[in-house]
């Protein structure tokens, strides 16, 4: 992209303009070939273009590409995917500090970089080679956690050490400090989705600093629901699974719409 600094310290107007226009039309990643294999200024073109990409993302405009793609996705979409696009809108709405994704195969740190957010997403894997691939995802900062699973631990205990722990490096590397909100992608229970349909949760997350731990309080829990067939479901237990009756809240939406209508009348009256 850059293929006058094969041998000029400087790229060419075009040049930049190429490299800007592939951030700000959403790009995962651009690549340097030549210019650092054979050129003869290999660092000049990685920090050219580096600089280039930052001033790109300064001028991108977020909100309005996340509209655009949730409006061009097809629906119904899958439960992890409309998970990430609600964790994506959440951090947009609370003005969050990161999402934090625990993520087996990387297939969720994928669908919330598809929605673009503006703060960096973090990629929690025990998996070294998920870790790797998800590099090329646009906004992930992968995390490898290479402590082994204990037997006996509760899934949920070990989801909260994992999310400690990220927390912990986020704030050692100058993404988090005291103070900051952030949302937690997650699954509803172990395993990645072969089984049962992948059931993910919404967490907005305090982070704050005590001592050597970094505890987390939680003050938004959004949890989506994914769609069991009726053999799935035979085979689990929801009734500790809260759900929300799509009568009520229609029940609830014509009941708004009578109140603001009388009180729109009322003002016409008395206004005339």
């Amino acid at each position: 992209m850059l293929e006058s600094m094969h041998t000029n310290p400087r790229p060419t107007r075009a040049e930049g303009s190429d490299v800007e226009n592939a951030v700000l039309d959403g790009a995962d990643c651009v690549m340097l070939s030549g210019e650092t294999a054979k050129g003869a200024y290999p660092l000049e073109s990685v920090s050219v273009m580096s600089k280039l990409c930052r001033e790109a993302e300064n001028i991108f405009f977020h909100s309005a590409h996340f509209n655009e793609i949730r409006s061009l996705t097809q629906h119904p979409t899958a439960s992890p995917e409309t998970a990430a696009s609600s964790a994506v809108n959440a951090s947009l709405e609370q003005s969050c500090a990161a999402i934090i994704v625990l993520s087996t195969t990387g297939q969720s740190a994928g669908f919330v970089s598809k929605y673009r957010p503006r703060i960096p997403i973090l990629c929690v894997t025990r998996d070294a080679q998920t870790a790797r691939q998800v590099s090329l995802y646009r906004g992930v900062y992968p995390y490898h956690y290479a402590r082994e699973k204990v037997e006996g631990k509760s899934w949920q205990t070990d989801v909260d050490e994992r999310l400690y722990w990220s927390m912990g490096q986020a704030k050692a590397a100058g993404m988090l400090k005291e103070g900051d909100n952030v949302v937690c992608l997650q699954g509803w229970k172990g395993g990645v989705g072969k089984e049962i349909i992948h059931v993910s949760l919404v967490v907005i997350l305090m982070c704050t600093h005590q001592a050597t731990q970094i505890p987390y309080v939680s003050c938004l829990y959004l949890k989506t629901l994914a769609r069991y067939s009726r053999r799935q479901a035979s085979k689990h237990n929801f009734q500790d699974v809260p759900t929300i009756d799509i009568e009520s809240i229609d029940f609830f939406r014509k009941s708004c719409a009578v109140v603001v209508g009388f009180v729109l009348l009322i003002s016409v009256i008395c206004y005339l």
